[in-house]
């Protein structure tokens, strides 16, 4: 399994987690005003085709999207303390978090790629909406490698050993031999 030492080269991967909690946080605060300004939107919608139904599945799906950013947000937070307090089991949810962030990103590219090819569109745009997905992509999972490789060094210190190491005979952690 890769795994990265510093976070963009120049800082520990502590500092590096804090960062992306912090970025997280603020990235999740703007999706979800912009959600906030969608839903009260939907309902300023003057076009008689829009029928009733439609405007509950797409409110339901603005109210899903931004319950989600609050589980992101509350999983952030936890990243920062846990960052701080160096606990691996308060960095664990982000690095779940970050992988599942990695697959419905993957999952949304190819669902992106497959309905731009499916109009006709100039090849610049084509281009463009691959370049933009790609970042994307390489963005994500980046902050998986950094909160996965902080959370495997937070193991190490805490048990004497990485979760993947092979011919390594495991000692369940006994606590305070109270």
């Amino acid at each position: 399994m890769m795994q990265v030492k510093t976070f963009c080269g120049c800082c520990s991967l502590q500092i590096g987690s804090i960062i992306i909690g912090i970025a997280t946080i603020l990235c999740t605060i703007f999706v979800f005003i912009l959600e906030a300004i969608g839903i009260d939107h939907i309902e300023n919608i003057e076009n008689p085709e829009f029928k009733m139904s439609t405007y509950f599945i797409v409110k339901a799906i603005y109210t899903g999207v931004m319950s989600y950013l609050a589980i992101c947000m509350i999983i952030s937070i936890q990243l920062i303390i846990g960052s701080i307090k160096r606990k691996a089991s308060y960095v664990f949810p982000f690095v779940c978090l970050a992988y599942s962030n990695v697959i419905m990103q993957l999952a949304i590219s190819i669902g992106v790629m497959v309905f731009t090819f499916g109009y006709p569109l100039p090849a610049i745009m084509i281009y463009v909406n691959f370049l933009i997905l790609s970042l994307l992509m390489g963005a994500y999972v980046y902050i998986w490698l950094v909160s996965y490789s902080f959370y495997k060094e937070l193991m190490l210190e805490k048990y004497g050993y990485s979760p993947n190491q092979e011919n390594k005979n495991y000692e369940p952690y006994k606590g305070y031999n109270v």
